[in-house]
């Protein structure tokens, strides 16, 4: 850090310069909390690039810097455009190189966040193609030779971007499980593509239930049945009699899936049971990331989407923009062991449990997740 000498007036005081990254923004707050005689006051220039820290045994207010508002132990940078102050990282909080750093914001309006996680997408360099008209046979190159399955795709290891169409993909087409992924990837809904990745293994024969007005089976155990023109998964109900009486809704036993369409007609192949299988399943190996943007996961064992370190305190980076996770039975909608998470614009319902699972990974690396939800 570098000293320079201040023009106020308080020769008790001193101003000291160093540059806004997270290590020194640590090392503020350690003078703040141990300060006890002297009060220490910070802000942060309009550039954001450069912070200063204001040392005084009688306080500080500077008129040149009326753009600045300033309370003890306190970082606020006044916004005179927006009228925004920051909203500051709790003192010792444990990730304290998390990239919400300089994005949250407190004003009239309530909180703000102007992060973009698309700023993490990892750089394309070699891109593949996925279809469910695909064939894994072919390069993947572009959308005219596309690959069929998201497993072959992912184990190629030189790709870092993976495009997907629009379409319902079974679990044949799905990653299931990569026990060992080992280079970052970004797995991208092509443009206007609604591509729902599902653990369902093709279309159903339903038999019209003879009591029922409304209800139809077929002899599937599901975590979730989705429909595909209204781009949902029916809702569950408790009983059959309630799915007789609920448009678009089901029920299972346990061997058998009953289901009432949105209209009462009989299920066409745009109806389809997922049950409990894995899904995407992704045990990662090193810093890695993997971005998913307009995914939909449809059916899952531990989460519709799940990945997990291997290596200890390691933790992978999983990042979701506009992603839906639906349908699965342990450990929430999307499961994440070990990993530093952020999730902007996702949904994870329609489970056993609901929402994202942010767990410690206990299995063989013992360690804790780093976890941000933004707009979810």
């Amino acid at each position: 850090m570098e000293n320079i000498t201040s023009t106020d007036t308080d020769t008790d005081s001193c101003l000291v310069f160093f540059t806004s990254n997270d290590a020194n923004v640590e090392r503020a707050r350690v003078l703040l909390e141990r300060g006890v005689s002297q009060t220490y006051q910070i802000y942060i220039p309009a550039d954001t690039h450069k912070m200063f820290l204001f040392a005084s045994s009688t306080g500080y207010a500077d008129s040149r810097n009326d753009q600045f508002k300033y309370t003890n132990l306190t970082i606020q940078k006044y916004d005179t455009t927006s009228n925004r102050t920051p909203i500051l990282t709790p003192l010792g909080f444990e990730w304290t190189t998390h990239p919400l750093f300089g994005h949250l914001f407190r004003s009239e309006r309530g909180i703000e966040c102007d992060f973009d996680i698309t700023n993490y997408k990892p750089v394309a360099n070699s891109t593949v193609w996925v279809s469910p008209s695909g064939d894994d046979s072919f390069t993947g190159i572009d959308s005219v030779h596309p690959l069929k399955s998201l497993k072959t795709a992912l184990n190629r290891k030189n790709v870092d971007t993976i495009i997907v169409e629009d379409g319902f993909y079974t679990i044949s087409m799905a990653p299931q499980e990569i026990n060992t992924l080992d280079h970052s990837v970004a797995i991208l809904a092509a443009e206007n593509a609604h591509p729902v990745i599902s653990t369902n293994a093709g279309p159903h024969t339903f038999a019209k239930l003879g009591e029922y007005s409304y209800v139809y089976s077929v002899k599937v155990n599901s975590n979730c049945v989705w429909d595909i023109p209204n781009a949902r998964p029916l809702s569950y109900v408790g009983s059959i009699a309630l799915v007789n009486s609920t448009p678009s809704s089901y029920f299972t036993d346990g061997t058998y899936t009953y289901v009432h369409t949105k209209d009462g007609s009989a299920p066409t192949n745009n109806i389809r049971c997922c049950p409990q299988a894995e899904n995407c399943k992704l045990i990662t190996e090193g810093r890695i990331t993997v971005y998913l943007e307009g995914l939909t996961f449809c059916g899952g064992n531990q989460g519709a989407f799940h990945a997990c370190n291997s290596v200890a305190n390691i933790r992978p980076r999983i990042y979701g923009k506009d992603c839906i996770f639906v349908g699965a039975v342990g450990g929430g909608a999307c499961f994440l062991e070990g990993c530093e998470s952020i999730m902007q614009g996702c949904e994870a319902c329609e489970s056993v449990n609901d929402g994202f699972g942010i767990h410690r990974n206990n299995t063989k690396v013992h360690t804790s997740p780093y976890a941000i939800e933004i707009n979810c």
